[in-house]
């Protein structure tokens, strides 16, 4: 009885030191995502590119894009650069992802990780891009996804998952490409440029001083630069990107050729096996015909006619009193 309460005793410290080191992990992600969010747009956007652009594919752009509104956003109705939870609320549905007015809040405050009460570019990201970013986590994980976890629908009204996103950022994702991380930091460089080209030429704009021609020179450049999708940068990296994906799907073909021809290599060396079989069965099928066959009494080897064989045989199998068994033999 000692000893079993010994063991759950034992099991208990096990657990409480595992539920400890859990909870140092996790306020040590924290403290890592609140140096994060305290950093600018643009170098959160650059995280998120660099942790997932593999998964987001052709659509990475579509994270710089959302960058540009969500700073435009912020510019226009306060002097931060994160959004109160009213602020987040419309922002989510400006971009396509409708929600009631229950789900929006409790999904923001779900995903407001560095409990401040506001809403930082990045946790916009992981709550705009929540089900793919569970998705990889649990994959990485090697584990399925909870059936209480529903990610359909773009996972809608799906909370408590704010330790699992905590922890696909910071333990995953840390062996990205050398060549698709610098050029993902000279994307940014470029975006830094370009931002602050165009602070300079909305400050041309608004400058009163500033003689008519100059105003509207300024006012064309500027929509220049905005109408300019890609950068050569982008464009860079987007080659890159491609190539790596080409790499990708050639070593997937040359291992599914492989597989093919393996798997062909396989079977016929299992026909061959199978023939061999055979051939080695009807040999001993022959084998033991002709020992069947050589069993039973061969009338031909007897000399002379019909009646001199059936005489001889009679005197061999019963001349026994007649007959010394060398004389037998002989005849």
């Amino acid at each position: 009885m000692l000893k079993i309460y010994t063991l759950k005793v034992e099991r208990r410290k096990d657990l409480g030191v595992r539920e400890e080191e859990e909870t140092r992990m996790m306020d040590g992600f924290r403290r890592q995502f609140q140096a994060l969010t305290a950093q600018s747009v643009e170098k959160q956007l650059e995280f998120f590119l660099k942790r997932y652009i593999f998964i987001l594919g052709e659509n990475w752009k579509d994270v710089t894009t959302l960058a540009n509104k969500f700073s435009l956003y912020t510019e226009a109705r306060n002097d931060t650069s994160d959004l109160n939870v009213t602020e987040a609320a419309d922002f989510l549905q400006k971009n396509g992802k409708t929600r009631t007015a229950q789900q929006r809040t409790a999904e923001l405050r779900d995903i407001d990780l560095d409990n401040n009460g506001r809403i930082a570019f990045l946790e916009y990201l992981l709550l705009h891009y929540k089900v793919l970013v569970l998705k990889d986590y649990f994959d990485k994980k090697g584990k399925p996804i909870p059936s209480d976890m529903d990610l359909s629908k773009d996972g809608v009204g799906v909370t408590g998952v704010g330790e699992y996103i905590l922890e696909a950022l910071f333990t995953f994702g840390n062996d990205i490409d050398p060549k698709i991380e610098a050029a993902i930091e000279e994307v940014m460089r470029e975006r830094k440029k370009r931002d602050d080209k165009m602070d300079q030429l909305k400050a041309v704009v608004n400058d009163t001083s500033k003689t008519q021609v100059q105003r509207m020179r300024a006012h064309h450049e500027l929509l220049g630069i905005e109408r300019a999708d890609t950068s050569e940068a982008d464009a860079a990296l987007i080659r890159l990107m491609a190539g790596r994906r080409r790499v990708k799907r050639q070593g997937k073909n040359s291992k599914e050729k492989n597989e093919r021809a393996l798997k062909k290599n396989k079977e016929a060396e299992a026909n061959e096996k199978q023939q061999k079989k055979a051939q080695s069965r009807n040999k001993l099928r022959g084998l033991l015909s002709r020992f069947q066959q050589n069993a039973k009494t061969d009338e031909s080897k007897y000399l002379g006619t019909a009646g001199n064989r059936a005489s001889i045989k009679a005197i061999r199998s019963r001349g026994a009193g007649l007959y010394t068994e060398p004389a037998r033999k002989a005849i």
